[in-house]
């Protein structure tokens, strides 16, 4: 069964699929979903990301307190998300390519303290993250089959043909791995 009723400001007809649903809203005097989101005052955005910042006594980090997405603070603006760092440097400096990323200094995801983010491209991050130590290589990895002297084996047995094969048998391997490690494409950082 369908109910309906009409809006106390428009007098546009409400459908309800539920008596209750109608039974309350009469009570409430409750208008349209139109009629209900007009006349609101937007929050504006700086007021809204301050609202979700801790700013601690002194030099450290100020974090995020509200939605976090991948371990990265995240508002919505005109219903799209935006990385909190990101909506930080857009007030204090402006906006931001697209293709350009906001990279942490202090290496913690949920800053949003302007003197902690730069400006970078996706290969200046990688080249920080590496530089500092961040990213998972070798053995480090939970992807990995090998230890450094297994590889160091690999990439110091002598070529000829057939080998590659011979040692991927060997060490339970694909022979495109071993050819992958003998070349330097994969564990680069082993001589």
């Amino acid at each position: 069964m369908i109910w309906s009723r009409k809006c106390p400001k428009c007098s546009k007809e409400i459908i309800y699929s539920r008596k209750d649903g109608l039974v309350r809203a009469i009570k409430t005097n409750t208008p349209c979903y139109s009629c209900s989101r007009t006349g609101r005052i937007p929050v504006p955005i700086e007021k809204r990301f301050w609202s979700y910042v801790q700013k601690p006594i002194g030099e450290g980090c100020w974090l995020w307190t509200g939605a976090i997405d991948g371990g990265y603070g995240r508002m919505t603006v005109n219903k799209k998300g935006i990385y909190a760092h990101r909506i930080s440097y857009m007030l204090h400096k402006g906006n931001i390519p697209d293709t350009i990323k906001v990279c942490h200094t202090c290496d913690n995801p949920l800053c949003v303290r302007i003197d902690h983010l730069y400006l970078g491209t996706q290969q200046d991050n990688m080249d920080d993250r590496d530089n500092k130590g961040r990213c998972a290589k070798g053995e480090t990895s939970g992807m990995s089959k090998l230890t450094e002297e297994q590889v160091k084996t690999i990439k110091h047995t002598p070529y000829y043909w057939g080998m590659n094969t011979a040692l991927a048998k060997c060490f339970g391997l694909n022979q495109g791995t071993v050819s992958c490690i003998r070349r330097g494409i994969t564990w680069k950082h082993i001589t």
